[in-house]
This record gives C-alpha cells, sequence and structure tokens, in this order.
C-alpha cells in the first residue's frame, strides 16, 4: 500500500465480500461478480485523467477454504506510477 498523493499505478476502487458461510460458487461465478463490482464501482472525476484498466482479483478455492471471501477490482494504469490521488470519492 502506498498514499494516494505518492505514484502508484494500481489502486482498489472497490470490493464484494461473500459471506462466511457461502460455499465457493466457482471460477466463472467469482469472474462475474468481479465483473459487476467493477461496473458499480464509483470512480472521482479525476479517473478521467488516467488511461485506466479494470482488473479483479479473486479467491482460488484453496484459498476461499482458508477463509478468503473477498473479490477485489482495481485499476491500473498502463503507463507507470502516475496515479497521484484517490480515484474514489
Amino acid at each position: 500500500m502506498v498514499d494516494c498523493a505518492t505514484g502508484h499505478s494500481a489502486q482498489l476502487i472497490a470490493v464484494h465480500h461473500f459471506e462466511d458461510s457461502a460455499g465457493y460458487p466457482g471460477l466463472n461465478a467469482l469472474k462475474d461478480k468481479g465483473r459487476e463490482t467493477c461496473r458499480n464501482a464509483q470512480l472521482a472525476a479525476a479517473a478521467t485523467a488516467y488511461d485506466l484498466k479494470q482488473r479483479n482479483a479473486y479467491p482460488s478455492s484453496t484459498s476461499w477454504d482458508n477463509g478468503d471471501r473477498r473479490v477485489d477490482c482495481y485499476v491500473t494504469a498502463d503507463a507507470g506510477n502516475v496515479i497521484m490521488e484517490s480515484l474514489i470519492p
């Protein structure tokens, strides 16, 4: 993690947490949830100043068994460490 005022190339913009009691939904369902999480994420006006790509991170079946229930949506800037502010409102 870095401070938003320090140059960075990626930023977490949204997270979805599955309930602890949920069974592993499978890779396709996790990918779908990742796309939905990104689609619903709100970005600050500052985000238009960057060429951003949306990315997702989601648990494997093994990490799910270890309690990982988090699907992350983050954006990356291909130009390197150019994001210098928070992109979420």
